[in-house]
């Protein structure tokens, strides 16, 4: 597979991932939080050498992140 069309798929993935964790979130978080904690995830990964699995590496880390921040089904209004 051709190196850009790679880095598509990849890319595509990664927003399918940002789009699904914002609608299950959606009445805890803002959108806008949950997308930059996908995008500072990844980079991070991405910064430490990650190149296999990255999406299930990412969504394990953002899960860990926001539910560390508000847990599933608190009651707690959107915005950190």
């Amino acid at each position: 597979m051709h190196a850009s069309s790679h880095r598509h798929r990849a890319r595509a993935e990664i927003d399918e991932l940002a789009l699904r964790l914002v609608g299950e979130y959606s009445e805890r978080l803002a959108a806008g939080v949950v997308i930059a904690w996908v995008a500072r995830c990844r980079e991070e990964l991405l910064r430490a050498g990650a190149t296999s699995n990255l999406v299930g590496d990412t969504e394990a880390r953002v899960r860990e992140e926001l539910n560390v921040r508000i847990p599933p089904h608190s009651g707690v209004s959107p915005g950190l």
